[in-house]
């Protein structure tokens, strides 16, 4: 999970581990690159807009080194979702975001992941 705000990362970590999920924090694009591992199981979560490198930056990061590592982006910026649409194997959602919807994501792109 990535997100410049730790509300957003302690919250989303409580809903990830009470549906029996581990997460990783970061609250900058250099922080998860350390933490993610391309070649294991696993999901992205990112938001967009965060000081430094954007989520944008992190995708391609992320693209170049795996086209098929699955992505959720949440984001307040419905302008840079509708960007990230065109990704293939990504998921956007706008935020505020309801818990059915997160987790219908990631089922989404976890089953892609299969």
């Amino acid at each position: 999970m990535v997100d410049d705000d730790a509300a957003v990362r302690l919250l989303l970590r409580h809903i990830l581990s009470s549906d029996g999920f581990q997460s990783d924090l970061a609250a900058n694009v250099e922080q998860a690159l350390e933490l993610l591992d391309l070649n294991g199981q696993g999901l992205l979560i990112t938001d967009l807009n965060m000081p430094g490198r954007s989520g944008m930056d992190l995708i391609r990061d992320v693209r170049s080194q795996s086209a098929n590592f699955p992505i959720l982006v949440v984001s307040s910026d419905l302008q840079a979702l509708e960007q990230c649409r065109a990704v293939p194997k990504l998921e956007c959602l706008p935020k505020p975001f309801d818990l059915s919807a997160l987790r219908a994501a990631m089922k989404r792109l976890m089953s892609k992941n299969d």
